[in-house]
């Protein structure tokens, strides 16, 4: 039996990739190769659906129709290559915000500005996210290469870094204000325990990527109200003294930033994850 084909009405092709259509009366974006060649506005299409990378039906919800009403200032090149990278991204990250759809072209937008005009991207965090967001990370390499394809500028490290923080946003419905605040809150304690042990991570990777998988993992079970059970917690406050000192600076750090308390159980966790830190 032959593929039942979908059929689509043009409403504006962004690039040769990326459709605006209309589909049962419902405006959709949809992302597959080839797709927007050579059309134009009224073309009627049939699409086979195994063909189609992603249909974005989320339009239909409020950021969308902020989205559609924005369209017009928008610059199409940006458009087609933003949605592509948002079709990579949920197939290789999972279900994304819709609100992606705007803030990943609004953010592309703001730095190619500041690319043309000779202005640097700086981002102080790029460290922290390589390490705290590494699936995000690799498909931010993905979309700089898109970018680069599609549009011929070179982004650099420092925007990979920008846009995963904008998928990590995505990935778990958070704003991007929540997702910086959490990698500055990394940076402040790898700074901390810098200052207090004279001991740096930078150029010890695994210990650095150690430390923050432990950080990670205490905060998500002291956000869920999880108990964490420690049998050394006693021996650890009084066989490593200064580095359950240190840990009780970074619990009291984090509870000024996020208002999350931490358990003696979780602090000397992180005094057995500085005292390793220590031995290097």
């Amino acid at each position: 039996m032959g593929c039942r084909y979908v059929k689509y009405k043009i409403l504006k092709a962004f690039n040769n990739n990326v459709v605006l259509a209309l589909q049962n009366n419902q405006e959709i974006i949809v992302v597959s190769k080839g797709i927007g060649f050579g059309k134009k506005a009224g073309d009627i299409i049939q699409v086979d659906p195994q063909a189609i990378e992603k249909v974005f039906h989320e339009l239909n919800l409020k950021d969308a129709l902020k989205y559609l009403e924005k369209l017009p200032e928008y610059n199409e090149e940006v458009i087609g290559v933003s949605e592509e990278i948002i079709a990579r991204a949920e197939t290789l990250l999972g279900p994304l915000s819709p609100s992606i759809h705007i803030a990943l072209v609004d953010h592309i937008i703001f730095a190619l500005d500041r690319i043309y005009m000779g202005l640097p991207i700086e981002n102080p965090f790029i460290d922290e996210i390589t390490l705290l967001y590494q699936e995000e990370y690799d498909v931010a390499e993905l979309a700089a290469s898109l970018i680069k394809e599609r549009l011929g500028v070179d982004i650099g490290n420092d925007e990979k870094g920008f846009i995963a923080l904008h998928l990590h946003s995505a990935c778990n419905n958070t704003t991007i204000r929540e997702t910086m605040r959490d990698t500055r809150i990394v940076k402040s304690i790898i700074e901390l325990i810098i200052e207090e042990t004279g001991k740096t991570l930078r150029n010890k990777k695994d210990a650095y990527q150690n430390f923050i998988s432990s950080i990670k993992e205490i905060l998500n079970y002291s956000r869920k109200h999880k108990a964490m059970y420690n049998p050394l917690t006693q021996e650890v406050k009084y066989k490593m003294k200064e580095s359950y000192s240190i840990a009780e600076k970074i619990s009291r750090l984090i509870q000024k930033e996020k208002n999350i308390c931490l358990s003696e159980e979780m602090i000397a966790y992180i005094a057995i994850d500085i005292e390793r830190i220590c031995q290097f």
